[in-house]
């Protein structure tokens, strides 16, 4: 589990992090790819999830139950049943993002991280 000071950032400008999300009262984990930090210091990211929706989301503990980092093979750690995880080909697209894809969804999480920390202050866009 991540504490609060502690966020899940993208590994590197090509590749985003990948991490299962668990919310307080559901009963699965959530699979997202971590495409963008707004502030680390609370967690803000810019996420994307299964369906394509990206948005900032805060990835921190609380108000997250649990926050786990999926490795590159993306598969959950031993302790959580791959079953219990809403993956990115349970979506409805039905299949992970491709690299064309996710080189994509990588400028939207970059230009929309930019938009965030200006309207949170911390500058205007770059």
């Amino acid at each position: 589990m991540f504490a609060r000071s502690q966020s899940i950032a993208p590994r590197c400008s090509s590749t985003p992090a990948r991490a299962l999300i668990f919310y307080h009262g559901d009963p699965v984990w959530h699979e997202r790819l971590i495409l963008a930090t707004v502030d680390q210091l609370t967690g803000k990211q810019i996420i994307c999830t299964p369906g394509g929706d990206i948005y900032m989301e805060v990835l921190a503990t609380p108000p997250l139950f649990s926050v786990r980092k999926l490795p590159a093979n993306r598969h959950p750690p031993p302790s959580i049943a791959r079953a219990l995880c809403h993956m990115m080909e349970n979506g409805r697209r039905g299949r992970d993002f491709s690299d064309a894809e996710i080189t994509l969804l990588l400028e939207d999480g970059r230009q929309l991280a930019a938009v965030e920390k200006a309207n949170l202050g911390f500058g205007g866009f770059p």
